[in-house]
């Protein structure tokens, strides 16, 4: 998992945190820090900085700039393709993650994961349209893709909303009106340290 290294029998912790264990043999440490290192797999929410023949340069709030290719959308094709403009929020996984690399992102589903074109709107992964983003630390964002994430639960009785977590602490919220979305955002931010019973009452 993340946050260690190792070699034969020896792993090592390059990262403060707390070390988890899950048989037979992963392990990995997680932290609460703010400055995010990108690691194949995590999906994140990005802005787009620029973009150029070959993609497109992504902030994810990683030492240097992603890379998203121009046809790694789900569907893409040369004469079909996305238009991002430069401040953009996407939502993509990161598929290369090296230290001497610069990060590279998809928005294209995982293989065996089931998603619709990018044309349709209606992509697992792609342009974030309309809502707000909020930063969160990364030990939140963890904590709201869990499925019985107490804050979001509560949300979800309380009004419709549409959500994005990045493992890169930023988080993608669109409710159903401006101020539906602030309230959606003032909860999570404020959900953090609270116990599951104080954030559903929230």
């Amino acid at each position: 998992g993340g946050g260690e290294s190792g070699s034969d029998s020896v792993v090592v912790a390059v990262r403060a945190g707390r070390l988890h264990f899950k048989p037979p043999d992963t392990f990995w440490v997680d932290t609460n820090a703010r400055r995010y290192v990108p690691a194949v797999d995590d999906t994140v929410v990005g802005v787009v900085l620029e973009r150029n023949a070959s993609g497109y340069k992504v902030d994810v709030g990683a030492p240097t700039p992603a890379m998203l290719p121009i046809l790694a959308f789900q569907g893409a094709s040369k004469r079909n393709r996305p238009a991002l403009l430069e401040g953009a929020l996407v939502y993509a996984r990161v598929v290369l993650a090296h230290p001497e690399l610069e990060p590279e992102l998809s928005c294209q589903a995982p293989p065996g994961v089931a998603s619709k074109d990018w044309v349709t709107g209606e992509s697992l992964y792609g342009e974030l349209s309309g809502g707000s983003v909020v930063r969160v630390s990364q030990g939140l964002a963890r904590q709201l893709v869990d499925p019985a994430c107490a804050v979001l639960e509560a949300l979800g009785d309380a009004m419709p909303f549409e959500v994005a977590v990045g493992a890169n602490g930023a988080v993608w919220l669109r409710a159903g009106s401006e101020r539906a979305t602030i309230v959606a955002i003032n909860a999570v931010r404020s959900s953090e340290h609270l116990s599951d019973a104080q954030a559903r009452a929230l």
